[in-house]
């Protein structure tokens, strides 16, 4: 398998964070860094590592992606309850992946794996590192 449905999974990642059905998250979502007048809270999409575990049966990948949230708080509290809120999001997210409207795969395993809380800087902002694991699997083109 390839790296292809990374893109989908990072939207699946998006949409759960974002999604008003499920009521707004509170803070703003990025995939990179924002500039300007940063937030005072907000998540950060970040790295990812992904192995091929395809078999005979069928093309698999998995992936391991941290989603951060960061705080200028000066505790950890409200980051933390982000953080779980996060957690809970990702994990009761849509487990279909799609292209252009079309079902390209399925997360067949997504659940949170481990966090690192620190100070991220000399100022007091506060950053937890959430590392999100998921199984995916790709769509056979004749099951489409």
């Amino acid at each position: 398998m390839s790296y292809g449905l990374s893109a989908a999974l990072q939207r699946l990642f998006f949409a759960a964070l974002t999604d008003d059905v499920q009521g707004s998250l509170g803070v703003q979502v990025f995939d990179l860094p924002p500039s300007g007048v940063v937030p005072e809270v907000y998540v950060l999409l970040g790295p990812e590592n992904v192995r091929d575990v395809s078999d005979v049966s069928a093309r698999r990948t998995f992936h391991r992606c941290i989603v951060s949230v960061i705080c200028a708080e000066a505790g950890f509290s409200e980051a933390k309850e982000i953080a779980a809120d996060v957690v809970r999001r990702v994990e009761g997210a849509n487990r279909e992946l799609h292209e252009e409207g079309t079902a390209v795969g399925r997360v067949t395993d997504l659940r949170f794996e481990s966090a690192s809380a620190r100070r991220a800087d000399k100022g007091g902002t506060r950053r937890i590192d959430l590392k999100i694991l998921a199984r995916l699997e790709a769509i056979a083109p004749t099951e489409i």
